[in-house]
């Protein structure tokens, strides 16, 4: 056991890419806790410390049934840390090797639940970057967690980017194509590529690419097809190789859009092949037991009332190897506060004249952050007003490509005979949007727009299906530009 800080760690339950995981138990609240410690090597790196404590931050916002909630991230003497939930339960990948492929209603179910965490994490405006089945947690009810968004990526952040020029970022066996090329251009759909591939590994127990090397796997990324998943059923395996292609096309602009478009994409398969006897017997044969916290802590002889235990100091600057399992074998180490000598008596007078400076000083202090710093504060938004978080830019591009999808699709699916009188309808729709929702008020603007926008509506009613699932991308950006000089992002409309 050893003393951390604000928590005592008890048994060291895993080694990730950046670090190790311990199971730990938080002092103030008394729970148990998973607690991932930033590699030592990884630390060294300039900015990877800040870059660490920015994604604890980013994963802390999130809150959701499919996710690893993280609820706390620091540093204590030297070792940054993130503290979440603990999850009594395994890894995919972990649970196919113990017991081989997954059952097809089980692999699917597994898959409705990572894209439902995935659509969550987008629509706040992250991208994962590292999905592959290590990261997918399932406990005994069959329940699956998302983890590790150790390499997301804020896709409004462009001040704190976390790729690094000429560095490719994520698991080689799941890396999506444009990942490998070029890391900074990636967007929501690369998730999808490597939730494709570990679909295809949870229906076949081993990944798609394997070969000698990590630069020969990326290579067959870029070029080589996706092999089929091979199963019993001939039927059923046309069909998911054909669902798994197309998650994974190379072509991220003819792959699946969003998680949602894969969730619609599985909904007659899970309708169709509910969990049965097999799939409960796959999931009954694993040794969830073993990662129940009470087993834990019996099988590293530790007794449950020590859990809380006062632990003795050691040493400052020896935590970080102690930790890491690069010093001596020791049991019991450091808690953050260690015997204090005994003070002499002037040493408590001049205690407490600093600490009555102290008192005045935060009294100062506190009166001018409670009178005065609002007031600057105030007549600062009044002469320039805040710009936009980055979720209120997410709720505005989201509105306005949902807005937008409509349009196309009452375009597209009104009879001949009714297109005058539905386009006239529709330019008024989006008259009123631009005037509520966009805040254009300017008439001769206005008019310009819905003029564009009628030749946008007669193009969409003019293509074909596969031409209109090819230039949706394309179209749906035509929309949310319009407006707007060359150049400039999008700006959250101002409030009514």
């Amino acid at each position: 056991m050893i003393g951390f800080g604000r928590y005592n760690l008890l048994v060291r339950i895993g080694q990730g890419g950046m670090g190790v995981v311990w199971l730990g138990r938080q002092k103030a609240l008394g729970r148990f806790c998973a607690v991932k410690l930033l590699d030592p090597e990884f630390a060294k790196k300039p900015g990877t410390d800040k870059r660490f404590l920015r994604e604890a931050r980013a994963a802390a916002s999130l809150s959701h049934p499919n996710l690893v909630s993280v609820f706390d991230g620091d540093e204590f003497d030297g070792q940054h840390f993130i503290a979440m939930e603990y999850v009594e339960g395994f890894g995919v990948g972990d649970i196919l090797q113990m017991r081989g492929p997954a059952p097809v209603p089980l692999a699917l179910r597994w898959l409705q639940q990572a894209a439902v965490a995935l659509d969550y994490v987008h629509s706040r405006g992250l991208i994962h970057r590292d999905v592959k089945p290590q990261n997918m947690l399932i406990n005994a009810d069959g329940r699956l967690k998302l983890m590790d968004l150790g390499l997301a990526k804020d896709m409004f952040d462009t001040e704190h980017s976390l790729t690094i020029t000429g560095m490719v970022v994520g698991s080689p066996n799941y890396i999506s194509p444009e990942q490998i090329r070029d890391p900074k251009t990636v967007d929501f759909r690369t998730d999808l590529y490597s939730l494709g591939i570990s679909f295809y590994q949870m229906l076949t127990a081993k990944a798609p690419f394997e070969r000698t090397s990590a630069a020969a796997v990326c290579a067959a990324h870029l070029q080589d097809p996706m092999p089929s998943v091979g199963l019993a059923d001939a039927e059923l395996t046309a069909e998911l190789d054909h669902f798994i292609a197309r998650l994974t096309e190379k072509n991220r602009e003819a792959r699946y859009q969003s998680a949602a478009e894969v969730l619609a994409g599985i909904l007659p398969w899970l309708e169709r092949r509910p969990i049965d006897n097999a799939s409960r017997a796959y999931l009954a044969a694993a040794p969830f037991h073993e990662r129940a916290v009470g087993q834990l802590l019996k099988a590293e002889g530790i007794e449950p009332e020590q859990v809380d235990a006062n632990l003795t100091p050691v040493p400052r600057g020896e935590l970080t190897s102690l930790l890491n399992g690069t010093g001596s074998d020791t049991t019991v180490v450091t808690d953050d506060t260690a015997p204090m000598p005994k003070r002499r008596p002037w040493l408590w007078l001049v205690g407490g004249i600093l600490l009555g400076a102290a008192l005045v000083g935060g009294t100062v202090f506190a009166m001018f952050k409670v009178v005065v710093a609002p007031l600057v504060a105030q007549m600062k938004a009044r002469a320039k007003p805040a710009p936009p978080s980055p979720g209120d830019v997410a709720v505005w591009l989201q509105q306005r490509r949902v807005f937008a999808e409509q349009l196309f699709a009452e375009t597209r699916h009104c009879p001949e005979s009714e297109w005058l009188a539905k386009k006239k309808q529709l330019l008024d729709k989006i008259r009123d949007n631009l005037q509520q929702q966009w805040r254009i008020q300017d008439p001769a603007v206005l008019d310009r727009i819905v003029a564009n926008n009628a030749n946008l509506l007669e193009e969409v009613r003019a293509m074909t299906t596969a031409e209109f699932q090819r230039a949706k991308p394309r179209l749906l950006d035509r929309w949310l530009l319009q407006g707007r000089k060359p150049g400039e992002r999008p700006k959250a409309a101002p409030p009514p």
